[in-house]
């Protein structure tokens, strides 16, 4: 074979691998995916090997990114936007399509949150951040840390403001966007910016928390090859202090887990296209949650049962 055509073949190789990693794939091959690994990242909790849990890892971190993208693509802040009105934008967004741990109580759970739809305040704010990375350069997520209790209670984010010349902090997690840079002494200085309707069902922001200073949890990134990237050279570095949060320890629940896989992986497809649904803008997402919610078969499976009842406060939440 002439050299120029393997040149020419590899060239086209790496082109297809950088625009796998690097460019935000098409809605089709997002959803694609997500269906396919549906019940496979809706399950994060069941006993794999190592390999499993890497394939977890790596297939939900894509999918996040991807979905993030496409979201970020939909709502577009106009670059005339301030940087505090874009985020206002994005925060309303993830507020509005998804549920905390205080509207939907559930024990934390390593899935992507914008396919799961539920997360505690460093998913929800991490789900936040992705979208973020769309259009700030430098997007980080943030543990604030209590020093006097030796834990932290609560993680928010932070974008750097070429605006500004400073960091903004903004949290997804509550009834309404929370957005604030620091002075100095490191108090906060709350922006007030537009947005969406509040969801009152979210929670009051615990405003002492705002106070607080912290550590970066991680660096956040628009595309699954640039967090690979960040991943792999972050790694080995001297881990921040440990989270000690004892309301992260889960109950021991007293009713046995029922299992039944065939409704589980049937629940999990229709809920994962529910979500898609709804992030991207389909008008049926609404319909469909209530056809999950209203699945009698998902009671003999713990985990779609999990999912319908997830699934009934998303309708409500749609109204």
């Amino acid at each position: 074979m002439p050299l120029r055509i393997v040149l020419a073949s590899l060239a086209a190789l790496l082109l297809l691998v950088a625009a796998a990693l690097f460019i935000t794939p098409p809605v089709s091959l997002v959803r694609a995916v997500a269906l396919t690994s549906a019940p496979f990242l809706m399950n994060p909790a069941a006993k794999r090997n190592r390999a499993q849990q890497l394939a977890s890892k790596v297939v939900g971190a894509y999918v996040q990114t991807s979905l993030a993208g496409q979201i970020a693509r939909r709502i577009r802040p106009s670059e005339a936007d301030s940087d505090e009105q874009a985020i206002a934008t994005i925060v309303s967004v993830v507020q509005h399509s998804g549920l905390n741990q205080q509207q939907l109580d559930h024990l934390p759970k390593g899935w992507p949150s914008l396919l799961s739809g539920l997360g505690f305040c460093d998913q929800i704010n991490g789900a936040a951040a992705t979208i973020a990375a769309r259009r700030f350069g430098k997007v980080e997520l943030f543990a604030l840390y209590d020093a006097g209790r030796s834990f932290s209670p609560h993680t928010v984010c932070r974008v750097w403001s070429k605006e500004r010349n400073d960091w903004i902090y903004f949290d997804a997690f509550y009834a309404e966007p929370v957005i604030f840079t620091r002075k100095s002494d490191g108090t906060p200085h709350y922006v007030h910016v537009g947005g969406g309707p509040p969801v009152p069902s979210r929670g009051t922001p615990v405003w002492s928390y705002y106070r607080l200073p912290g550590w970066v949890l991680a660096d956040m990134r628009a595309s699954f090859g640039e967090l690979v990237m960040t991943r792999m050279i972050s790694a080995g570095v001297e881990p921040a202090p440990p989270i000690a949060a004892p309301y992260l320890v889960p109950a021991t629940s007293p009713v046995p887990p029922r299992f039944n896989e065939k409704v589980y992986r049937r629940v999990a497809r229709a809920y994962v296209g529910a979500r898609l649904d709804h992030l991207l803008g389909g008008s049926a997402h609404r319909a469909e949650y209530l056809a999950i919610g209203a699945d009698k078969e998902a009671a003999s499976d713990t985990r779609a049962a999990e999912l319908a009842f997830a699934a009934r406060k998303l309708a409500a939440l749609s109204e």
